[in-house]
């Protein structure tokens, strides 16, 4: 899921009906299991997108030595690096490689999906003691 659909979804999903506080407190388990579910499924996603960047980052370091085959650079479709780099060069060329930094961005995307999964689930967390809150202030307001 992307960004934009779990905060769409959970616009959705954030609306208490004040009419129908009972069945509002009914549904807070089906939207904690669904929320958990996708959260769940991002964090294997996340635990993916660092995996990758750890291969790739192996591959770049051994591409930027000069230690790649004709056939490994070949097989990824890269051409030979020119030049000869220094221990210190390697890390700063790898850091600014636009595959390593690309893969770095859905890294930083699934931490803020993940973040944003968090503080949804912990908004449920505390979605009775909202529901309990209302019914006080009507039975408040009622005088009774």
């Amino acid at each position: 899921m992307t960004l934009d659909q779990i905060l769409e979804e959970w616009r959705k999903d954030a609306e208490i009906d004040s009419t129908e506080l009972g069945e509002e407190s009914i549904k807070i388990p089906q939207l904690h299991s669904k929320y958990m579910k996708i959260y769940f499924e991002e964090r294997r996603r996340l635990k993916a997108h660092e995996f990758e960047v750890k291969d790739i980052s192996l591959k770049k370091h051994e591409y930027y030595n000069g230690r790649m085959s004709q056939n490994e650079l070949d097989e990824l479709n890269w051409i030979p690096f020119p030049k000869k780099l220094m221990k210190h060069e390697i890390e700063m060329h790898i850091e600014s490689d636009s595959d390593i930094i690309k893969h770095n961005m859905k890294i930083v995307n699934q931490k803020e999906k993940m973040s944003l999964l968090e503080e949804i689930i912990k908004n449920l967390n505390q979605r009775n003691f909202q529901i309990k809150n209302a019914i006080e202030w009507r039975r408040f307001t009622q005088g009774l």
